[in-house]
């Protein structure tokens, strides 16, 4: 590995700690193609574009990061649904046109559901200002092992009408047990006009394994910098 990386990777592990945990956060039009259950069959949200996927927040090292306690919203608009419903499970679709052979995060994921006055396109930069009325607790998950092709979770039904407001889901990551690397997809709604996320790197605590990965990226730059040090054909003892 180069200084250069080691330097980068070191420097930007440090920005996220200076900032409380707030460094890295996002929002755009790449919301996933969602389904809401209503008794077994509900509306889907998003159109699909087949050439693109969205793998947060349950793959793709969604959760792996410096901090803990990741962040990922993701709202519909009210337009999208033709009347009040209840829903008691929400499913997302396996991109499989793209490369899509990995697994998702062994993690634990706790999903609620709230209003907002925000559409797709118009979240801020910050979870709780893109939060407006409760509307479920839906449940804490804990995933992993390969993308199904229908990931599927199930909780209490609630209620939503879409006079309220635009239907927000939030999905936190509690824990991290294993990260993948970008391999597990979604199918991905790339309209912009009736699905959008944001994305929250967003605890200030790093976990023990956060401190661990630093102190080897550290460990590697010390290295890489003593070695540089020494002369023109010195022989190591």
């Amino acid at each position: 590995m180069s200084i250069r990386k080691i330097m980068i990777g070191a420097a930007a592990g440090f920005a996220l700690f200076a900032a409380g945990g707030q460094a890295l956060a996002f929002t755009d039009n790449l919301g996933i193609v969602t389904q809401f259950d209503i008794a077994g069959s509900g509306p889907t949200v998003g159109v699909s574009n087949p050439s693109s996927g969205n793998c947060y927040p349950f793959s793709c090292f969604a959760s792996q990061t410096p901090v803990g306690g990741n962040i990922y919203q993701q709202v519909y608009n009210a337009s999208s649904f033709s009347g009040p419903l209840s829903i008691n499970s929400v499913s997302f679709f396996k991109n499989d046109l793209i490369v899509n052979d990995g697994n998702m995060d062994t993690a634990s994921y706790s999903v609620s559901f709230w209003t907002t006055p925000l559409g797709a396109g118009a979240l801020v930069d910050s979870a709780a200002g893109n939060r407006g009325t409760e509307l479920a607790n839906f449940g804490t998950f804990s995933l992993g092992g390969a993308m199904p092709e229908t990931l599927t979770l199930s909780g209490p039904a609630f209620n939503y009408n879409p006079t309220a407001g635009n239907l927000l889901m939030q999905v936190q990551v509690d824990s991290l047990t294993f990260a993948e690397p970008y391999q597990s997809f979604f199918q991905v709604d790339v309209t912009g006009a009736s699905t959008s996320r944001f994305f929250d790197y967003g605890a200030a605590v790093p976990e023990p394994g956060a401190w661990a990965l630093m102190l080897v990226g550290l460990g590697g730059l010390g290295a890489a910098l003593r070695s540089r040090r020494k002369p023109a054909g010195a022989v190591a003892a």
